[in-house]
């Protein structure tokens, strides 16, 4: 048995296999292209975290500072003066 195809059956035949080619090219893209995003994602978490953990530390040693000033003003302030 001979299979008898037409000039349109193989257009529309190419038409299909290179939709699905385009198709699976764009998906493989995009999930590249997700899995950088990822990494891009999580890189900048940590670099906010430890962003977050500095300014922490200044401002608890500027709280500190602050605290000692006050000690010290309280000290040498006369009792009953305000």
């Amino acid at each position: 048995m001979r299979f008898r195809f037409t000039i349109r059956d193989l257009l529309w035949l190419t038409l299909v296999v290179g939709m699905g080619l385009a198709w699976w090219a764009d998906h493989r893209q995009q999930s590249i292209n997700y899995a950088k995003w990822m990494l891009d994602l999580e890189e900048c978490r940590e670099q906010g975290i430890e962003r977050m953990i500095s300014e922490a530390n200044d401002l608890r040693e500027q709280v500190t500072a602050l605290e000692e000033k006050l000690r010290r003003a309280a000290k040498e302030s006369p009792p009953g003066a305000e």
